[in-house]
């Protein structure tokens, strides 16, 4: 079972942890990104589908399957997403990935910087009102990579967690779980050096619970799409979506999606029962 998916609910169910309101989670952020302005406007979007290539949503009882979908392109996910019905089909997603080596694109400009991040998390894809997730940016700045642990339960802005460090190479865990349609947490941990943060969520904007994600995104700063990093391969290892009913799945019938931009592929994704696999396509 994923590490820390006892300890998680464990936290829910006792209570030991209160739940920060929105003035408390917004004066948090606020005192984090202090060092980092670019930082504090940092934020996800639900999966921007382009036109006239969307997928189908589910409209039985059961996962859609593969045959019943084909490829689609965003403008700012690439990954898989497994689509449930009705809504409150997911209760928790898991995933593992390590850090790569990211770099700025080919023919990049040492003096921009370049962006890409990795995450799971529930809707945002079918359900587009409200995304809970939680994962790890890269930003690059010549040859000088940062890297941002953080969690958002979108249309808030993200914050980002201290008392933890990643490097490339490193292996994280990330779990997400939804403890009702407003309330939630996340958990991080590095398996190299350690490093466990979690928070515990609550939010006006009431998840649907009918998608899981295993994402890669172009992210946006101040409402602006950042210009994405060389991110190499992430492979998301141990993908667990777990249902209302308890049954655990894997993301074997997600929905493949790529990233598209002005034209340009920027992505090849695979998924299997075991992982999803997102490579950035060089230009």
């Amino acid at each position: 079972m994923f590490f820390v998916a006892a300890f998680t609910f464990g936290l829910l169910a006792t209570g030991a942890f209160a739940i920060p309101s929105s003035a408390e989670r917004l004066q948090k952020r606020i005192e984090r990104r202090a060092s980092n302005s670019n930082r504090a406007h940092r934020s996800s979007q639900p999966a921007q589908r382009q036109s006239g290539l969307t997928a189908s949503v589910a409209t039985s009882n059961s996962l859609l399957s593969n045959a019943e979908h084909a490829t689609v392109y965003t403008t700012n996910w690439a990954g898989g997403a497994l689509i449930g019905s009705p809504a409150g089909t997911f209760k928790s997603v898991t995933g593992r990935f390590v850090v790569p080596k990211v770099s700025m694109p080919a023919n990049g400009n040492a003096s921009e910087t370049y962006y890409a991040s990795a995450w799971v998390g529930i809707d945002g894809y079918a359900c587009d009102t409200a995304i809970l997730q939680t994962g790890v940016d890269f930003e690059v700045i010549g040859t000088t990579v940062n890297h941002y642990v953080w969690y958002e339960w979108w249309p808030e802005l993200s914050s980002d967690f201290e008392g933890i460090t990643v490097k490339a190479g490193d292996t994280i865990d990330l779990l997400v779980t939804a403890s009702s349609t407003t309330t939630g947490a996340v958990v991080v941990k590095n398996l190299k050096n350690g490093n466990t943060v979690f928070q515990n969520l609550t939010s006006s904007d009431a998840l649907c619970e009918s998608d899981a994600e295993w994402i890669v995104e172009d992210f946006l700063i101040s409402k602006v799409r950042v210009p994405m990093a060389d991110f190499k391969t992430i492979t998301f290892t141990n993908p667990i979506a777990t249902q209302s009913n308890g049954a655990r799945v894997g993301p074997g019938n997600a929905t493949i999606i790529e990233m598209r931009q002005n034209g340009t592929v920027f992505t090849s994704t695979t998924v299997s029962s075991t992982s999803v696999s997102v490579k950035y396509l060089t230009s």
